[in-house]
């Protein structure tokens, strides 16, 4: 699977258990936090990504810094992808 920027969207839209429409303005920069990423939800959302595009996400990365935004979970797939 290719990485794409609205496919990303759709799984952290209900991962996040949000509406679609608070997702209209996300940018790379959004803080997920600020629309319900939290531990629990950044297991499910890791998981759900980890499903979707064949990969394991190394322990090391495992910290909701890593990927608390659009930009990071897309730079986080890359380098899986390329490893």
């Amino acid at each position: 699977m290719t990485i794409d920027r609205d496919n990303i969207l759709k799984m952290l839209i209900t991962s996040l258990k949000r509406d679609e429409s608070e997702f209209a303005n996300i940018t790379d920069d959004t803080d997920l936090r600020e629309h319900g990423l939290d531990s629990i939800t950044s297991i499910e959302t890791i998981v759900m990504l980890e499903e979707a595009f064949d990969i394991s996400v190394d322990d090391d990365d495992l910290y909701i810094e890593n990927f608390n935004t659009l930009g990071k979970i897309i730079k986080l797939l890359e380098k899986c992808m390329n490893n």
